[in-house]
């Protein structure tokens, strides 16, 4: 009967448990409405969906700058003011030169090409993508601001003298990137490399290659200017035509810049060295879609005497085919990083010991006036000679009144010989001028083998 009673009990409680639950389960809202949640929120401290937690952090900042009143302290904007310069300031270039006359090769050149031979190994046989050039974008970002410092306060060129004496203009960089159009293959629309990005890749590679030196802004020559207008100003008469209804860009465009802190000396001429470009776009097909494009690069020394561009064969790339900014760096370290100056320069001391007689000088002008009229068949036989009728006439007349290196009695040094090929040279149009420049070192070293005998340019001197 215990048990009967006991179960009777527990059913009892259970079900009077689960009404007590039902009940107070039954009367709670299961959702609150968003009126609801909001005001909990406004309660609790919280924020509107809108305002951030940014926005709300200046909210409190602000009024407790209300409640109250603080003044910075003066150390802050000392701190602030010499921040500034730190961030915007550009590496420092000393003024004094690091080598010395003569010695310049021996003490700079081999640090300089270590230094900058780590990147130029590291693309040795790459391929040619667009993306291979990114692990220099450090160093060929193009912008804006120019990236050439002035020296020529510090190691001045002599007036009036250029690099180029042919029909040209001088300009600056500033010109090239405000004033002119950058032309673009006609049949895919897609942009030449300009020449404002040639010199300034060429330059940058130069910082890069030659860390510890200073570099000279470069000097900038165009010719063949292709005019056009604006569609604003197809119908307008050329007497009312305004500089803004112009659009002009050159067809071929040379620059060149020295680093003055590379030097040598050579009787009694000092020889800084220098590095040359030429673009010329008759040389593009932009009738077509996008290719490799072709460049001209020179690394060599200039004669400060009469600003000529001594160009040797190590030191030159008369095709540097690319297809963007990326792959032009990338071509023009690979020149550095091949060019020997202490080679070149014991080339040119060379000249010095030999001479030409003035019977033989008169021999070669003769013959290369002739050598622009002989049968295909026999110039062929002969070694290249590129002068022109008109510079050959320029060396013989220089040969008696050119005040740094005219004859010397009855003989002339090979030295002279090559600083009049070069002086000539200053009359050649842009695109030919870095190849006849490297002919007159052919030249000059073939007429000294001569002399010793050798039969490959004798026929010039007999």
């Amino acid at each position: 009967m215990n048990l009967k009673y006991y179960l009777r009990g527990l059913g009892v409680g259970i079900v009077v448990t689960s009404l007590i639950l039902g009940i107070g389960l039954g009367s709670r809202k299961e959702t609150l409405s968003n009126e609801e949640i909001k005001e909990r929120a406004r309660e609790l401290g919280m924020v509107e969906e809108s305002i951030t937690v940014a926005e709300a952090a200046a909210q409190k900042e602000e009024e407790a700058q209300e409640a109250e009143v603080t003044v910075a302290p003066v150390p802050e904007e000392n701190a602030e003011s010499d921040a500034e310069p730190i961030v915007n300031a550009e590496p420092e270039v000393s003024g004094e030169p690091a080598v010395s006359t003569g010695a310049a090769p021996e003490t700079s050149e081999e640090p300089n090409v270590s230094a900058a031979s780590e990147p130029a190994a590291s693309t040795a046989g790459g391929e040619h993508h667009h993306q291979r050039g990114e692990e220099y974008s450090d160093y060929i970002d193009v912008t804006e601001e120019s990236p050439f410092k002035d020296y020529t306060t510090l190691f001045p060129k002599p007036k009036g003298l250029h690099f180029i004496n042919a029909n040209t203009t001088e300009v600056d960089i500033q010109h090239l990137k405000n004033d002119c159009i950058v032309p673009v293959f006609s049949k895919d629309n897609e942009l030449t490399v300009s020449h404002p990005v040639f010199i300034e890749t060429v330059y940058k590679a130069a910082q890069e290659f030659f860390r510890n030196e200073q570099i000279d802004t470069p000097e900038i020559i165009v010719s063949h200017i292709i005019k056009g207008r604006i569609p604003e100003a197809i119908h307008k008469p050329v007497s009312e035509l305004l500089e803004t209804d112009k659009t002009i860009y050159y067809e071929r465009m040379a620059f060149a810049f020295e680093i003055p802190t590379i030097y040598s000396d050579i009787a009694g001429n000092r020889l800084n060295l220098c590095i040359t470009g030429v673009r010329a776009y008759n040389h593009e097909n932009l009738m077509s879609k996008k290719g490799t494009e072709h460049f001209s690069v020179a690394i060599g020394f200039r004669n400060q005497v009469c600003c000529n561009l001594c160009t040797f064969t190590d030191g030159y790339q008369s095709d540097l085919r690319a297809m963007n900014h990326y792959d032009l760096f990338r071509g023009v370290m690979d020149l550095f990083s091949k060019y020997d100056a202490n080679k070149h320069l014991r080339f040119m001391q060379e000249f010095q010991k030999y001479s030409l007689t003035e019977h033989q000088f008169a021999q070669f002008l003769g013959k290369s006036r002739m050598y622009q009229c002989l049968p295909s068949k026999e110039k062929r036989m002969l070694p290249n000679m590129e002068m022109t009728d008109s510079q050959i006439n320029t060396i013989a007349r220089n040969y008696y009144i050119d005040e740094n290196f005219a004859k010397e009695g009855n003989s002339i040094s090979m030295w002279r010989v090559y600083n009049l090929l070069t002086g000539a040279n200053k009359s050649s149009y842009i695109d030919n001028f870095l190849d006849r420049s490297l002919n007159a070192t052919q030249l000059t070293e073939g007429l000294s083998r001569a002399v010793q005998g050798d039969s490959e340019y004798r026929w010039f001197i007999d």
